[in-house]
């Protein structure tokens, strides 16, 4: 017996030298990031070799993957992570699966005994253990190491295809399912405006915390990037120039962490000015940490910035926007003024909802910045939900997906997909609006669909509105909700869009200025005589004169190129929304008290 020679493929035999050739290619390849070792068990910023079912923090041995694929699992991450960087690490949930199953037959698993059998049972593991999305990404990686050890011949072919189904498809499901989905991705609109009001408080009343969180939130509502990216940004972020036209634009450096590297992210006009308050404010915060960071440097041998979570980027300490002191935003510890530090998105997501850290003595550990600021302790927001909005906003209101995928940083315009949270109603009615604008003879006019808001978003978006035609220009107003609160008074509304150089329109507006001023000076004399009622009407007249009167400039104004969509801002305007929270006590906007202007000269 002891003469038997166990018979041996000659694929059997070359099998294990493939699999050491691999290792071998992989020794070269670098670290993914600066902190990481390539020998250790747990790879700071990218993952830990535990086995399925153990904490991520645990550092027990008995918690670690089998060697043998651990071995496997940490050139295979290396290699793959290295072609294809990713935040979530899917393929580990394929090789934990795999372990499980064979460590529950084998004493030694390798990764060169895989087949059918353990594949099917390392699926099934899959779904028993992550969610239906998640079981399904760690199927796809599961055929994708297949591939691999195939095409490396590693293994022999065994055709195995993902047996997991795609989890169901949420993000354009119809109903009311779909409808709480998209909300939920979306930020609270009480709380964003929550935060405006406390960055409107003014630096000076503020805390080195509020100024961060405010400050951060700002850039973020800027430019739809990751919470962790912000924290790459350097000190001189501002970018400058102008466009083919001669028009100013402004950006943000930033970079992205999935693919996309360094990109200038170009920020809306309505934002510049808050985004330049918000970068002066970090400056101002970080300044003194700046200053003493290359003798820090020089004392401690420390040159970039080691960052734990987010993306790999090399940036000094003394260029970092929010390099700070440890303990910099603690009104509890004093600054170390020794130590540098770098907050994280945790540090930000923390202050933004109620903290569930309790001390000793059974105190919460701190307060959020709404509960610091006397707003209610629900307020919550979630910093990706604002990623979320910008892009649903963008895409609500016509920007393509090319731009879109450049604007917010992602390596492919497919992933938009994702972020897009606008109901399919409102893509039914697409063909219409291309019917429309085919149709459209004036290059000048405007194309219009008809669409019933079913959510808040869509009914403050403006990107969906029912469109009619007045004498005196487009109204914007939905009528499907409520009636027009403005009857006849056309003129001054902020739902009514004009063409400016329109002499129709203009003929319009003349006649209906004359009008209101001939009731003008009949309202003043019925004031004049102590007629009750008649002051508010004159009021009303005089107001209508005044909007007729910006609205003629704006026509005759010679820097707005005719054809060009003109309207009025009206502080009085308030939306659906608004106008039912006024009616229930819980003002949503402040009432603005406009000072009607003189009465004009009698006509003659």
């Amino acid at each position: 017996m002891n003469n038997i020679v166990i018979f041996k493929t000659k694929f059997e035999k070359v099998a294990p030298g493939n699999l050491i050739a691999f290792y071998e290619h992989v020794h070269t390849l670098t670290p993914l990031n600066q902190v990481m070792t390539k020998n250790s068990d747990y790879w700071t910023g990218v993952c830990n070799f535990t086995k399925l079912g153990a904490s991520s923090r645990s550092r027990h041995r008995s918690d670690l993957l089998s060697l043998k694929i651990r071995q496997f699992a940490k050139r295979y991450v290396l290699y793959s992570q290295t072609l294809n960087r990713t935040s979530v690490i899917n393929e580990l949930k394929a090789i934990r699966a795999i372990d499980y199953v064979m460590s529950k037959a084998e004493d030694y698993p390798s990764i060169l005994r895989l087949d059918s059998i353990v594949l099917d049972k390392a699926a099934d593991v899959l779904l028993d253990n992550y969610s239906p999305a998640a079981a399904y990404h760690g199927g796809c990686h599961l055929e994708k190491l297949h591939d691999f050890l195939v095409d490396k011949k590693i293994i022999k072919s065994i055709g195995w295809k993902n047996p997991i189904l795609r989890a169901s498809d949420v993000v354009e499901k119809v109903g009311k399912e779909g409808t709480e989905n998209r909300e939920k991705k979306l930020p609270d609109e009480n709380a964003l405006l929550a935060i405006a009001e406390i960055f409107n408080i003014g630096e000076e009343q503020l805390s080195a915390r509020d100024i961060f969180t405010t400050s951060c939130i700002t850039l973020l509502l800027a430019a739809p990037a990751r919470g962790s990216e912000i924290f790459c940004l350097p000190v001189d972020c501002i970018y400058e120039t102008t466009d083919r036209n001669g028009n100013r634009a402004v950006g943000l450096r930033w970079y992205s962490a999935k693919g996309y590297g360094h990109e200038v992210e170009w920020i809306p006009d309505v934002m510049v000015s808050s985004v330049r308050e918000a970068v002066e404010r970090l400056r101002n915060l970080t300044n003194d940490a700046r200053k003493a960071a290359p003798v820090i440097m020089k004392s401690t041998g420390a040159i970039n910035v080691e960052y734990k979570k987010g993306p790999s980027v090399d940036m000094p300490w003394d260029k970092a926007l929010f390099c700070m002191f440890e303990n910099h935003l603690l009104k509890s510890k004093s600054q170390n003024r020794h130590s540098l530090w770098m907050p994280t998105i945790n540090t930000l997501s923390e202050d933004l909802k109620v903290t569930k850290k309790i001390l000793s003595n059974g105190k919460r550990s701190q307060f959020s910045i709404f509960e610091r600021h006397g707003y209610p302790s629900e307020y919550e927001i979630k910093t990706h939900q604002i990623r979320h909005l910008e892009s649903s906003l963008a895409t609500v209101n016509g920007m393509s997906s090319e731009l879109l995928a450049k604007w917010a940083g992602r390596s492919e315009a497919k992933q938009n997909r994702t972020y897009n949270h606008t109901s399919p109603e409102y893509y039914n009615k697409q063909y219409k609006n291309l019917l429309a604008k085919n149709n459209t003879k004036s290059d000048t006019l405007m194309s219009y669909e008809v669409v019933e808001p079913s959510t808040l978003f869509e009914l403050n978006s403006g990107g969906l509105q029912t469109y009619h035609q007045t004498d005196f220009g487009m109204c914007e107003q939905n009528l499907m909700m409520l009636p027009c609160s403005r009857f006849r008074m056309c003129v001054g509304c902020g739902s009514l869009s004009c063409t400016k150089g329109n002499a129709e329109q203009i003929d319009c507006i003349k006649r209906y200025r004359e009008k209101e001023l001939k009731l003008a000076f009949l309202d003043k004399e019925a004031v004049d005589k102590g007629v009750i009622g008649a002051d508010r009407h004159y009021q009303l007249h005089l107001e209508q004169i005044k909007h007729c009167d910006d609205l003629l400039s704006m026509h005759s104004d010679r820097n707005i190129e005719d054809g060009s969509t003109i309207r009025l801002s009206s502080p009085n305007d308030k939306s659906t929304l608004d106008r039912q929270l006024i009616k229930n006590y819980k003002k949503r906007l402040p009432n603005i008290v406009k000072t009607a202007p003189r009465l004009p000269r009698k006509p003659t």
